[in-house]
């Protein structure tokens, strides 16, 4: 069976890379014009929402009572996979935008695709880069897009989570977003860190409810970071949402 799918992956990727290209072109000649804007946004991620179809991937949504499909928010998602924003295409109930590497934007096709989508560049270590994040930030609010982030900066290499990074929760107190934690299962298996063999299968991903963390201080922003990382953890570990969630996430004692 890994045979054919590393035949299967030697066909698949070069497709995708053609896909992604034809896509592009498609969109490219709408760039300038503000008002398209929405429209070529739906262009984009519906026909890169093929890529996961490419690669056998069957994806089930669940949402928790309190999730509100239409308001705008943070998505602070488990990193499991490079396939993980076209993943996010099935998640996520309209436009949004990612926060990627900025090495990743100077990538051939990739890289001419996210900036595309409006990605938000980190990661450059430069002076000012806290203030140009959060410019871009608002920026894309004023757009009315959502924000995809992975709080663990990098992509497991076990399938376990990594620590969750307060910075993704001071950007959308910050921006004026609430949080949804997003807890995604069985994408490690399709196509883990360190390999170029997809294996298709089903993934299943988990919405939890929107979290406001306006008004928290820095110390109560970690105890929020540490509670939607057991929230996504116990999904991602034992397909197990956290009863009563809403009640489970809120503010520590002693909010601002």
């Amino acid at each position: 069976m890994v045979v054919l799918w590393a035949l299967w992956s030697l066909v698949a990727w070069p497709l995708a890379a053609l896909w992604m290209v034809a896509t592009m072109l498609l969109c490219l000649p709408m760039l300038p014009f503000r008002a398209l804007d929405r429209f070529r946004t739906a262009l984009l991620f519906g026909l890169l929402s093929n890529l996961t179809r490419l690669c056998f991937v069957r994806v089930r949504v669940t949402a928790d009572p309190g999730f509100d499909p239409d308001r705008r928010s943070v998505y602070c998602m488990n990193h499991t996979s490079v396939l993980d924003p076209f993943l996010m295409i099935h998640v996520v109930p309209h436009a949004y935008c990612g926060v990627v590497n900025s090495v990743q934007l100077n990538m051939p096709v990739y890289g001419w695709v996210l900036r595309l989508a409006h990605a938000i560049p980190v990661g450059s270590r430069s002076e000012g880069q806290t203030a140009d994040i959060a410019r871009h930030f608002a920026d894309r609010v004023a757009r009315g897009l959502s924000v995809v982030i992975c709080p663990e900066a990098h992509r497991t290499v076990d399938g376990k989570l990594r620590e969750f990074k307060r910075g993704a929760f001071y950007l959308a107190r910050n921006a004026g977003l609430p949080i949804v934690p997003v807890a995604v299962r069985g994408l490690f298996r399709v196509l883990p860190k360190g390999t170029w063999i997809i294996r298709g299968g089903t993934v299943d991903v988990h919405l939890g409810p929107q979290i406001d963390p306006a008004g928290y201080t820095g110390e109560q922003i970690g105890a929020l970071a540490a509670r939607c990382k057991e929230y996504v953890g116990a999904w991602v570990e034992r397909g197990e949402a956290i009863p009563d969630a809403v009640r489970v996430l809120t503010p520590p004692a002693g909010r601002a």
